[in-house]
């Protein structure tokens, strides 16, 4: 899991998630409670997901957090 604050001030978890067909994706999870969001991860399966994820700087989960959209918990 990692943790961001964007640049309003929100702070963010992150984790990995999966949806049907094993689609990887970033779980962005507002420590307000607000809605989760979810973003697409260019890989293959959850290890080489959770490898993604670990491997951004905050430049590249900022990115992947502007291209994220509401997720359905």
């Amino acid at each position: 899991m990692r943790t961001m604050t964007d640049a309003e001030g929100r702070e963010w978890d992150i984790t990995v998630g999966r949806q049907s067909y094993g689609l990887a994706l970033a779980l962005f999870l507002p420590r307000d409670g607000g809605q989760a969001l979810q973003a697409a991860l260019p890989v293959d399966n959850w290890v080489e997901a959770e490898r993604y994820l670990a491997g951004l700087d905050e430049a590249g989960l900022g990115a992947l957090l502007e291209a994220a959209e509401p997720h359905g918990l």
